[in-house]
């Protein structure tokens, strides 16, 4: 059952769906071996930043561009969230497929750009996670999860996973840990839970804690 938001550690505000006094939660948290969350939506917009064109407002005039903003709307008119991976992708594929384009979208995410576009909290929650490693699972292209990883001093990206139940259950399978703590806002995400819980009655984890 769903119980009012609570605040975690003083920095951080998540929703309690198991019914947890908020101590024991917080233990969960702090023990976990591995933190492995999301980028776009979770910690930041990276791919809306990108997709508005800050990076390159050169793209205003182009034509492509347009067409792709008008492939947007009708795709979110008839999928919903479910077009966002489709149109991220589509976008990646006209406006960031060289190494060139890639190169110029990762200077414009330099170590200012990235603290200005996390949301409220984000780096304090990390900074409380002592000993934990820290991955990023991410639909966004490498260079833009690099520069993400690097100022929040993450251990390791997995970039442009769609299929994030695939890469948890092979996560699991492959990596020694525990204790798992997996951060998330979209569907995508959600499906992760499905193999945490396999994964937990086979016993190769102890706990896991879905943020």
């Amino acid at each position: 059952f769903k119980r009012p938001l609570v605040p975690i550690l003083t920095i951080a505000w998540i929703e309690i769906q198991d019914g947890s006094a908020e101590a024991e939660l917080k233990q969960r948290i702090l023990a976990a071996d591995v933190c492995i969350s999301d980028l776009d939506g979770t910690d930041a917009d990276p791919a809306r930043i990108v997709a508005s064109n800050a990076w390159k407002p050169s793209l205003t005039f182009s034509p492509r561009y347009w067409s792709w903003l008008a492939s947007v709307t009708n795709g979110i008119a008839r999928e919903g969230e479910a077009a966002h991976s489709r149109l991220w992708l589509d976008y990646c594929g006209r406006f960031l497929s060289s190494p060139e384009e890639q190169a110029e979208v990762s200077r414009y995410f330099d170590e200012w750009a990235v603290r200005d576009s996390l949301f409220p909290g984000v780096e304090d929650f990390y900074g409380s996670l002592n000993g934990t490693s820290k991955i990023y699972v991410t639909r966004n292209i490498l260079p833009i999860a690099k520069a993400y990883m690097d100022t929040l001093e993450f251990s390791g990206i997995f970039a442009q996973t769609f299929d994030k139940e695939h890469f948890m259950s092979n996560f699991i399978e492959d990596f020694s840990c525990r204790r798992v703590l997996v951060k998330g806002d979209s569907v995508e995400d959600e499906a992760m839970l499905a193999p945490l819980e396999y994964h937990k009655q086979k016993g190769r984890i102890d706990d896991y804690v879905f943020i």
